[in-house]
């Protein structure tokens, strides 16, 4: 029986109808499975872009890490300049000094120990005879940045056969601290 006005419908129309309905089915589920692999295809696409700024991210980390070291490295040797500019003015510079002692001392004079301290500069000297000594304290005497002069310890060194090699002796300087001022 049919609904519609012209009557019954044959095994013909009827297998046309099924055909039709197949096709629109089938045509949906065509539509339906692409609309869905489109979709799915879309979401591999999303999380490859996700994995790749994710990656970006990481590496701008990474180099962020490295600038904040390279940060910290540079005021660790900013701070370390500061302080050695601090100390170098309160710095002896003995250039000056060793300057004015040789160009002080007599040629018959030789240093065999150099000791300074807070109080002054101890030379602890060999001189080919008494006199030689008493001359270099008085070479020592008209050098300006020798505040005093002091000489001690004074032995005449021998040979094994007990003949004057010279004069064993230390001198004491009491020394302006500015002979050892940068210039």
């Amino acid at each position: 029986m049919s609904f519609l006005p012209g009557g019954e419908e044959g095994p013909a129309a009827i297998a046309h109808r099924k055909k039709n309905v197949a096709v629109i089915f089938f045509g949906f589920a065509l539509i339906g499975l692409l609309t869905w692999g489109g979709f799915v295809w879309r979401l591999k696409t999303l999380e490859g872009e996700i994995a790749s700024i994710k990656q970006t991210t990481q590496q701008i980390e990474a180099g962020l890490q490295k600038g904040k070291g390279a940060i910290a490295e540079a005021q660790s040797v900013s701070a370390k300049i500061t302080a050695a500019k601090a100390l170098l003015p309160a710095h002896r510079f003995w250039t000056s000094f060793f300057q004015a002692l040789q160009d002080n001392t007599l040629p018959e004079v030789a240093y065999q120990n150099i000791a300074a301290d807070e109080k002054g500069v101890n030379l602890t000297a060999t001189a080919s005879s008494y006199e030689a000594v008493a001359r270099q304290l008085i070479a020592f005497k008209g050098v300006p940045q020798i505040k005093d002069v002091k000489v001690s310890g004074l032995s005449v060194k021998l040979s094994p056969k007990g003949e004057t090699q010279g004069v064993n002796f230390t001198l004491n300087l009491s020394v302006d601290s500015a002979i050892f001022r940068s210039q």
